[in-house]
């Protein structure tokens, strides 16, 4: 690569992240719904023909966006292997720990697609990331077990999934105030456990 052509390509990285944090601080401000490309070409000082030619409009810059921040938390879930073979966890799921160490690297984002202004399509994808991650963890625990599970899988995988999307959500909002690796922890006593226990009362019969 020529430096001219890596200096062009270095001012195109530059111009696209002026563009998504401006995108993502006026969802914080007004969101998604109310804001326009001249909003966003305002408040990346840059003209609206220059936004043109990088996305076809807003909706195009989110999703580019959000399908960035979707392949790397892909990479970060990837199973460790050894050998050839899927390493199994014994410990807190690894996949888990590095999404809400993602969310912590890239809080301004987070916070914006999940806040009070925040993009449902986001949500939506969030949850269901969420979901496929805590499936894969339960379909191997039901595998270890030699007994039938008392609740259908389905209903096992969609509360649990939801609790942690709850979790996480908090957990961004308020600056992340406990370290994502006791976050998991907290998570799974939680579900281990059960509320009754986690709060030192007698689980009833």
């Amino acid at each position: 690569m020529s430096k001219k052509t890596g200096n062009i390509d270095l001012r195109i990285r530059r111009t696209r992240k002026m563009l998504l944090d401006s995108l993502i601080s006026l969802i914080v401000e007004k969101g998604f719904e109310a804001l326009t490309v001249k909003d966003i070409a305002e408040k990346a000082m840059i003209n609206r023909a220059t936004f043109y030619n990088h996305y076809e409009d807003k909706l195009d810059l989110l999703e580019r966006g959000m399908d960035e921040v979707f392949d790397e938390l892909t990479q970060l879930a990837e199973k460790p292997h050894e050998n050839g073979k899927e390493v199994l966890e014994s410990g807190p799921p690894r996949a888990m720990i590095a999404a809400l160490k993602h969310m912590a690297e890239n809080s301004n984002f987070y916070k914006a697609m999940l806040g009070k202004n925040g993009v449902p399509a986001f949500i939506e994808r969030i949850q269901k990331y969420n979901t496929e991650i805590i499936r894969r963890r339960i379909e191997y625990l039901v595998s270890q077990s030699k007994q039938k599970p008392l609740v259908p899988l389905e209903i096992v995988v969609n509360y649990t999934a939801s609790s942690y999307s709850g979790m996480a959500v908090w957990w961004i909002q308020n600056d992340m105030p406990i370290p994502a690796e006791e976050m998991v922890r907290h998570y799974i006593t939680l579900n281990v456990l059960g509320l009754y226990r986690c709060l030192g009362l007698t689980v009833p019969d």
